[in-house]
């Protein structure tokens, strides 16, 4: 397929590889705070990241033209500039060289250093029964943000972080997110090749609609406290009318962006959230 690479690496010291595979709509500007703090925290995954990407004017590819040229080291996939399907471009993507698939989407933000050699990760690796490892759930998520729920306690969990998400409410029993979910790839992929999806949306919802059939994979994992999280500013697609925060729409963000300022990323260092998903009263930029 034009524009698409399957991603591969070689094994850091046995350790697990990973497809790493990013969504993003007229935010450049949200994903260049993403991708620097992903290359930060994670560096182990610097070399195997792929974003899909999506600009509906001249303006927002712009923004998407600079980030590419910033980060050479990224695959780019423009939907914009190829006729494949979206579920076949995400399929190109899911290699099975490598052992784990993990999806992100623009407004992601990494907090906290993750790194595939802690115990929690090499937990989740050999246990079979457990679908996803989490880097968005942690000890400190209290809230559900999405249902404006003030109470969702985290339940209890081992000491590699694994607990049982079944007939749990709130993000604690949502395990097929595609905001920073960690899955096994022959499982991944053998479910996408068999359902229909067009969109980062249908891709999740129809993974929730189908979760009885993971009924015999009744656990997650995640670390003590939260990787990243998720700052929702904006919405840039109307089959989910999702909550929002700070509001500030991808036309201002884009502009500042082009304008050559970037978010501040160091201001949320030690940032601990209450839920997967945080509103902002501000927005912190600094010239690039």
């Amino acid at each position: 397929m034009a524009g698409c690479t399957l991603m591969a690496g070689l094994r850091d010291g046995g350790r697990a590889l990973f497809n790493v595979i990013v969504f993003s709509k007229n935010r450049a500007c949200q994903l260049d705070w993403f991708l620097r703090t992903l290359q930060l925290k994670w560096p182990e995954v610097g070399t195997r990241i792929m974003v899909v990407h999506r600009a509906d004017t001249r303006d927002f590819q712009r923004g998407y033209d600079i980030l590419e040229n910033r980060n050479p080291t990224v695959g780019w996939i423009n939907e914009n500039r190829i006729s494949a399907p979206f579920k076949d471009v995400v399929l190109s993507c899911i290699s099975l060289d490598n052992d784990h698939t993990v999806f992100f989407v623009d407004d992601n933000v990494f907090i906290a250093p993750f790194d595939s050699g802690c115990k929690q990760f090499v937990d989740f690796a050999k246990s079979e029964n457990s679908i996803a490892f989490s880097l968005r759930l942690g000890q400190n998520i209290q809230r559900c943000f999405a249902y404006n729920s003030m109470r969702t306690p985290p339940p209890k969990m081992d000491e590699f972080g694994k607990f049982c998400w079944w007939r749990l409410a709130g993000d604690w029993g949502y395990p097929m997110s595609m905001a920073g979910h960690v899955f096994r790839t022959g499982l991944i992929r053998k479910l996408l090749e068999l359902m229909p999806f067009k969109n980062p949306n249908s891709l999740e919802g129809g993974l929730m609609e189908r979760r009885r059939a993971f009924r015999p994979m009744p656990f997650m994992h995640c670390c003590e406290t939260s990787r990243i999280v998720n700052f929702p500013m904006n919405m840039v697609q109307g089959e989910c009318k999702n909550r929002i925060g700070l509001s500030v729409s991808p036309e201002q963000l884009n502009e500042m962006f082009l304008d050559g300022l970037v978010v501040d990323s160091a201001r949320f260092e030690g940032f601990i959230p209450l839920s997967p998903h945080m509103g902002l009263k501000k927005l912190p930029f600094v010239d690039c």
